[in-house]
C-alpha cells in the first residue's frame, strides 16, 4: 500500500492520509512510497544474469522468478 510521510525517521515524523492538503516549510522532507509498478517489457526477454542478480539481492524470490520469468 501507499504511504505518505512527512519528515520520515525524525522526531516530528507524521504519517499522512492519502488525501490531505497541507503546506510544507522549506527543508521539510516528504516521502511517498508507492505500491510498485507493473514492470516493463516481455518478462521472457529479461536478461537471465540480471534476473539472477535480483534473486541474489533479494529483490525477487526464486519461486517468483521461476513462476514469472520461466
Amino acid at each position: 500500500p501507499s504511504r505518505f510521510v512527512v519528515n520520515p525517521g525524525m522526531a516530528d515524523e507524521q504519517i499522512m492520509p492519502s488525501s490531505a492538503r497541507m503546506e510544507l516549510d522549506a527543508g521539510t522532507i516528504f516521502r511517498v512510497n508507492g505500491p510498485g509498478g507493473g514492470g516493463f517489457g516481455d518478462p521472457a526477454k529479461r536478461d537471465p544474469q540480471a534476473l539472477a542478480n535480483d534473486v541474489a539481492e533479494g529483490y525477487v524470490s526464486e519461486e517468483s522468478a521461476r513462476r514469472d520469468y520461466g
